[in-house]
């Protein structure tokens, strides 16, 4: 799970940030799923990533995104320049993976301190 301001300071295209922005509040609920941080149901988004549709779950109070099994790897990262004249495209792309990864090693950890109360 990722929210929405480290996706946008991730570097991540801003043409997905924005089908995510305007798919976010007309999309349905997906009562069988559930938010891990609040447990409250999350709502199916349905985006355009080079041509294929992608499914999403969104959280709106936590304001956050699940993401599947590898499915991040899917959503392209933007081209800045200030950044690409210093790093090279792959580098920048496996610090923002890094990134989520600690995210999700976050998350792990405060599920299982969560589960141990």
């Amino acid at each position: 799970m990722i929210s929405i301001p480290v996706l946008k300071r991730e570097h991540i295209d801003p043409d997905v940030l924005r089908q995510i922005h305007s798919k976010k509040q007309d999309s349905p609920t997906d009562f069988s799923k559930k938010c891990p941080q609040c447990q409250r149901p999350m709502k199916k988004l349905f985006i355009v990533v080079d041509s294929q549709k992608m499914e999403l779950e969104f959280c709106q109070p936590c304001f956050c995104i699940w993401f599947d099994t590898a499915e991040h790897e899917n959503i392209p990262i933007k081209h800045d320049q200030k950044i690409s004249s210093k790093l090279h495209p792959d580098s920048i792309k496996a610090m923002a993976m890094a990134d989520i990864e600690f995210l999700n090693i976050q998350r792990e950890q405060k599920e299982r301190e969560e589960e141990s109360r």
